[in-house]
């Protein structure tokens, strides 16, 4: 799922996900709404993102954010942030709100140092935080990113590599329904 340059090719991964959501959708529609990305991101709030963020978005996110910028109850019963999002809002702020308590709580000497944490995707019912370690070491045009549930549990080392991820738990999310409920008659 790479162009040719290596660069990630974020139109069909998109794709991917929003099939498996609106799949989920037709065999569960109780448990998952259908929920499709907004229109891409402009010039103007890419850049006026990055000015709240402090810097320059990393690369993957704005490729990311370019095609889809947000999506709320996307996949994993979270929200994608969107350009407008980013470095502000009540979602961004519970985010990092989220990320201050686990820092002040956990041992967090391993951890990212915590002003290096841009969260990305965030659980508006939950305490699940997705945040781009901007510090990190940059893999393949991206930063880590990495995943809190009251302390780090997981950690990929750019977006490509979480989206194919978080896919993958989708599909098996889906698959996991159909075993319970049986297929849908809808198309698949």
């Amino acid at each position: 799922m790479k162009h040719p340059d290596g660069t990630p090719w974020w139109e069909v991964m998109l794709g991917d996900m929003i099939k498996t959501g609106m799949r989920l959708t037709q065999v569960a529609p109780d448990a998952f709404p259908l929920s499709v990305p907004h229109l891409g991101a402009t010039d103007q709030s890419i850049a006026a993102a990055a000015s709240r963020l402090g810097g320059s978005l990393d690369g993957q996110l704005e490729a990311l954010l370019r095609l889809a910028d947000g999506w709320e109850m996307g996949f994993q019963m979270g929200n994608l942030l969107s350009s407008e999002e980013l470095g502000q809002g009540p979602l961004w702020d519970e985010a990092n709100q989220w990320l201050d308590a686990f820092y002040e709580e956990g041992d967090s000497a391993s951890w990212p140092p915590r002003h290096e944490l841009v969260p990305i995707h965030a659980s508006p019912y939950d305490t699940d935080v997705m945040a781009l370690w901007m510090g990190g070491p940059v893999t393949d045009g991206g930063h880590p990113v990495v995943y809190f549930y009251g302390e780090p549990i997981d950690q990929w080392p750019n977006l490509y590599e979480w989206w194919l991820r978080m896919l993958i738990l989708q599909e098996c999310s889906l698959e996991h329904v159909i075993n319970l409920t049986g297929p849908s008659d809808g198309p698949s």
